[in-house]
């Protein structure tokens, strides 16, 4: 006697024929920048989605790459584990399974270039150069890129690439210069010379290199060429050239005009006391010359100090007033139709 049997048998796969992979390297950046991360897949993964330990941002956060953007907990912290996770090569299954890998972030924060201070200068000074490294060693370069002579300002160091360091700056005083005018009057054979403020604050005067005082008049200046230096508090100063001829017996001659004038061009000069239809002159004659009018044409080559005299010789004692002009060399335009060697 005999029966027949039948058995049903359910193969299932005992691993994953084709199991993700994932793999990805550690990073560093400077604070304020961003990371750009990439990681490999392999075997069944398809994709991969990023998540961070920290609170920075990821954009995008699926695929095989993305760019990072730390926080300021981040930038803190100096560092952020990045955890990247492939998809689950065959879904809902269980053979296969999602692979995840960590990297870490280094975040370091920028070096602060140091620099020492530049000193106040005065107006009209010469400005002094920025330096191109820092005191602790960093490369860089300026913004604006020249030191102005005529204008406070701040000026902004940016590192160079790749030197993890932070911007800097340095401000550069620059203290107006003091401007005075001068004026003399003839008591016998010298003159009183007086000083008059035109702008700024000097508190001190001195007359020919001589000793400084707080006085704006000096009395019984001799015949000749002189100079007045007037200093401020900041140690600018601004310099008077004059001349005083004075006779006893003569009145008081003063020659008005421009104390400053290019080489090459021309300007009138008045005179007050004495007589009018005296002699005009000026010294060195290489500096130009002057009509009976008073109209100086200064010599187009010559550049240096003039002094430009008004004699009156109605009293027969060859009464003078004098100015002393400034004549500043002409900066000529240069054209060249073909120069192979520029």
């Amino acid at each position: 006697c005999s029966s027949v049997a039948s058995v049903t048998a359910t193969v299932a796969a005992c691993s994953c024929p084709n199991p993700a992979t994932v793999t990805a390297a550690s990073a560093a950046i400077c604070s304020g920048a961003t990371a750009n991360l990439t990681a490999t897949i392999g075997g069944g993964a398809t994709t991969a989605t990023w998540t961070t330990s920290g609170s920075g941002t990821f954009n995008p956060s699926t695929g095989t790459s993305t760019i990072y953007t730390p926080s300021a907990a981040d930038i803190a912290a100096g560092s952020v584990t990045i955890t990247i996770t492939t998809d689950d090569p065959d879904g809902a299954n269980t053979q296969c399974s999602a692979a995840s890998t960590t990297l870490v972030l280094t975040i370091t924060n920028g070096i602060v270039p140091t620099f020492a201070a530049i000193a106040a200068i005065c107006s009209g000074d010469v400005a002094p150069i920025l330096p191109t490294s820092s005191l602790n060693g960093i490369s860089g370069t300026w913004s604006p890129a020249l030191v102005s002579n005529t204008a406070s300002g701040t000026y902004t160091f940016t590192p160079s690439a790749g030197s993890c360091a932070s911007t800097a700056s340095v401000n550069v005083t620059v203290n107006a210069s003091p401007q005075i005018s001068v004026s003399d009057n003839c008591t016998g054979a010298t003159a009183d010379v007086t000083v008059t403020i035109v702008s700024g604050t000097p508190t001190t005067y001195s007359l020919d290199s001589g000793t400084a005082q707080a006085s704006t008049t000096f009395a019984g200046v001799a015949n000749g060429n002189h100079t007045i230096v007037a200093t401020d508090a900041n140690g600018c100063s601004d310099s008077e050239a004059f001349a005083t001829n004075c006779i006893p017996g003569c009145p008081t001659i003063t020659v008005t005009g421009s104390q400053s004038v290019c080489a090459g061009t021309t300007a009138v000069y008045t005179q007050a006391g004495g007589v009018a239809g005296g002699v005009w002159s000026v010294v060195p004659v290489a500096a130009g010359a002057i009509d009976a009018g008073g109209n100086f044409a200064s010599s187009g080559v010559f550049a240096g100090n003039a002094t430009i005299t008004y004699t009156d010789n109605s009293t027969g004692l060859g009464c003078a007033g004098s100015i002393v002009v400034v004549v500043n060399a002409s900066n000529v335009p240069y054209f060249c139709g073909y120069c192979p060697n520029m």
